[in-house]
């Protein structure tokens, strides 16, 4: 599963570093499955993360 990213721009760097790619097409970064998430996510947009504990209603 691909998960886009917002890089900034002086980040790309370190971003390529840790194995995200770059999307010519689309202009943007992602990772693809990648084993420990937690390192991009200051990257991962707001509206992708989930807590790590969701309370269930019933």
């Amino acid at each position: 599963m691909r998960i886009w990213l917002n890089v900034p721009f002086g980040e790309k760097d370190l971003a390529k570093k840790l194995g995200c790619k770059f999307s010519g097409a689309e202009r943007r970064w992602f990772i693809d499955n990648p084993e420990n998430i937690e390192i991009f996510m200051a990257w991962i947009p707001e509206s992708l993360k989930v807590p790590h504990n969701p309370v269930r209603r019933r």
